[in-house]
C-alpha cells in the first residue's frame, strides 16, 4: 500500500460518519511488506489476501460490527 493511498483512506475515514477501517496497522503493513504477498503493485496474492482478510475480520469483531 502506497503512502498516498493510506492518506486517502485515512482522510475518507475521518470525514465519514459510518464505520470505516483504515488499513494502517503497523503490524499489518509490515506483514504485507513482502513481495510474495502481491501479484502486482495493486493486487494481493492469495497469501496476502488471506493475511488481510484475517486482519479485517479481527477489526470488524473488535469494533462490534460482526459477531
Amino acid at each position: 500500500t502506497k503512502p498516498s493511498q493510506l492518506d486517502y483512506v485515512r482522510g475518507f475515514c475521518a470525514t465519514t460518519k459510518k464505520p470505516c477501517i483504515a488499513p494502517d496497522d503497523a503490524a499489518l503493513l509490515a506483514d504485507l511488506d513482502d513481495a510474495s504477498k502481491w501479484r502486482d503493485p495493486s493486487h494481493m496474492s492469495k497469501s496476502g489476501a488471506t493475511l488481510y482478510t484475517r486482519w479485517l475480520a479481527r477489526q470488524l469483531v473488535s469494533r462490534g460490527l460482526v459477531k
